[in-house]
């Protein structure tokens, strides 16, 4: 069984360096399950390889682009020759330093209106010179980190932001959202930092002086989900995450997560991801049988 990493900030971005890497990664073997607590925009710059992630199977080649959240697992396999570009930085540089950008709708659609998304893809199959573009731009950005020990914070933010709005048109097919509501956010927030508390829609929205109705709407235009749709997909992720990355048994992973009810867990994570908690720890998360993740199918119209 191959268990997911964790790469930490502290691997990322030593104590008093910035909170910005960029690096050409040659990628010559299996990188098992694994998932970062920053985030990452991959860029591939020759060779090929098998991305796998909660979302799916999808065959890269030169000029595919990845962006992922904080926390979002992946893996590569059947690497040849494989070659990437790998750009992490903070999610805090997205609530300062970077916060203008929202202004951008492309970016803002990538970064802050989808709350549920984690992994975006752009495979290099499309129109050759924008994957070409793309590796050039990469190219570019690692070359004015490599051996910069003295770059300036907002030189590096500038550089990054740069390198961000020019990435941002090859997601264009990504589903646009709306901005969430600020009692949206406060929602997400909440249940990010306690899911294993027990949600109730009249509660929550009691608490943040909106009807359960209103909640649902605001819900649904924000993430495509309704609250408890949603929170049962926060909840498949972590679990998921905590059944490749740990050897907790799985009734104490269903406590973690909020599902205590060893029934519950075991039908809502086989909603989510087709296969028993079993079955997805023994085969590393990547069975061939295991479903693209509720959100993806909801947001094309395959579920109601």
């Amino acid at each position: 069984m191959h268990l997911e990493r964790r790469y930490t900030r502290s691997w990322a971005f030593p104590p008093g360096s910035l909170p910005v890497r960029v690096w050409l990664n040659p990628q010559s073997h299996h990188e098992p399950p694994h998932d970062h607590e920053f985030l990452e925009v991959v860029v591939v710059k020759g060779g090929s390889a098998i991305h796998e992630s909660a979302a799916g199977n999808t065959p890269l080649e030169a000029g595919a682009a990845l962006i992922l959240g904080p926390r979002a697992w992946h893996a590569y396999r059947d690497c040849r020759r494989f070659e990437i570009f790998n750009c992490c930085f903070g999610s805090e540089l997205l609530e300062h330093e970077l916060a203008w950008l929202r202004e951008d709708a492309a970016l803002d659609r990538l970064f802050w209106a989808n709350p549920a998304h984690e992994v975006a893809i752009a495979t290099g199959q499309e129109e050759e010179g924008a994957a070409r573009q793309r590796v050039a731009l990469m190219q570019e950005l690692a070359g004015a980190f490599q051996g910069r020990t003295a770059m300036s914070r907002p030189e590096a933010v500038a550089r990054l932001a740069v390198a961000l709005s020019a990435l941002a048109p090859s997601f264009a097919h990504l589903p646009p959202l709306a901005r969430p509501h600020p009692v949206v956010t406060a929602c997400l927030r909440e249940m990010e930092e306690a899911l294993e508390r027990p949600w109730t829609l009249a509660v929550t929205a009691r608490r943040h002086g909106v009807s359960r109705e209103h909640l649902i709407r605001l819900f649904r235009e924000a993430t495509g989900l309704a609250p408890r749709r949603y929170l049962d997909h926060r909840r498949a992720r972590r679990a998921a995450g905590l059944l490749l990355r740990t050897s907790l048994s799985i009734a104490t992973i269903g406590e973690r997560v909020g599902w205590g009810d060893p029934v519950t867990f075991s039908r809502r994570f086989r909603a989510h991801y087709g296969v028993s908690a079993t079955a997805y720890r023994r085969s590393g998360g990547l069975p061939g049988g295991i479903t693209q993740g509720v959100f993806m199918e909801r947001r094309n119209g395959k579920r109601g």
